[in-house]
């Protein structure tokens, strides 16, 4: 981590992101799953002995087949091989690659940075992108790279740069954070007032410098502006409008009170009604709940 006291432009924020040695490991075991799985020729085996070997992971991934399978009708799932077969491998993927997000998380003591709000912002996108993005596919057919376990993934990542910020930069992260409470703006907004660039470039860079697969650095740099990327611009607008949604459901990085923009393009491609809204959100702080249970966190109310 750097010096407090060190005063740092843009440029050489970025520098720390595009340098392994200066950002945290990833956890290994999630990363050799998502490798293993990227492949293409990994079996249910393989998958379950890598699965096997890390208790926060097989925990959570036979807590998520369990309550996907109870929502189903189905049996109580009580193997990862069985787990495995109902989440399916994508599936699978996303959850490994999301798990890095608590521990990045939890493992940042810099004063300020709350891990807890943190990862419940980052999952809550996550779970509203992977819905908003269904909920389109159903109102029409529309071309994607990505299915939803991917938008999900992308929506759990999309605050990266900030949470490493707090780790390699911390100095920049506390000034933001200063910045951000006593002018009552988010985060994003004040990290590009004061350094005059982007957060989601920095964590894009950071995604590169892992080697995470392009869908998170494409993502993290035009979820905001989806306008820019017309291919991909509903599932942009689909992970936009999560964001927007955690925000407005107090599941918010920041603890202070701010409004947050959200563009019309990307209201009338994606925007949902409010009585379906009213039934989401306690439906999302369940979610938050099962998958950010002890002994990686303790769960807190928004």
């Amino acid at each position: 981590m750097l010096a407090m006291e060190e005063q740092l432009d843009y440029d050489r924020i970025l520098i720390h992101f595009r340098r392994a040695a200066t950002l945290p490991p990833l956890p290994g075991s999630a990363m050799a799953l998502v490798h293993a799985i990227d492949s293409g020729e990994a079996t249910a085996m393989e998958l379950e002995k890598i699965i096997a070997s890390d208790p926060a992971i097989a925990t959570t991934l036979l807590r998520i087949a369990s309550s996907d399978a109870e929502r189903a009708d189905m049996n109580q799932i009580a193997t990862l091989r069985h787990a495995i077969m109902v989440l399916g491998q994508r599936a699978i993927r996303s959850l490994a690659i999301s798990l890095t997000v608590k521990q990045i998380s939890h493992e940042c003591e810099v004063p300020g940075f709350d891990p807890v709000r943190f990862a419940r912002h980052s999952l809550a996108t996550g779970y509203l992108a992977r819905y908003i993005f269904v909920r389109r596919t159903q109102k029409g057919a529309f071309e994607s790279r990505w299915n939803a376990d991917e938008i999900f993934a992308a929506g759990v990542l999309h605050d990266l740069g900030f949470g490493l910020l707090a780790r390699v930069c911390s100095s920049a992260y506390t000034r933001t954070q200063n910045f951000a409470s006593r002018f009552g703006s988010g985060l994003d907004r004040a990290f590009t007032q004061i350094y005059k660039g982007s957060a989601g470039d920095l964590g894009a860079a950071a995604a590169e410098t892992w080697n995470l697969p392009a869908l998170f650095p494409e993502t993290m740099r035009a979820m905001n502006c989806p306008w820019t990327n017309p291919d991909e611009f509903v599932a942009l607008a689909c992970l936009g409008y999560a964001d927007y949604l955690a925000h407005e459901f107090g599941e918010t990085t920041e603890s202070w009170p701010f409004q947050l923009e959200l563009s019309p393009e990307v209201e009338m491609e994606v925007g949902l009604q409010p009585a379906e809204l009213e039934g989401l959100r306690p439906a999302i702080e369940h979610h938050l709940n099962t998958f950010l249970l002890p002994p990686c966190f303790n769960t807190q109310a928004a």
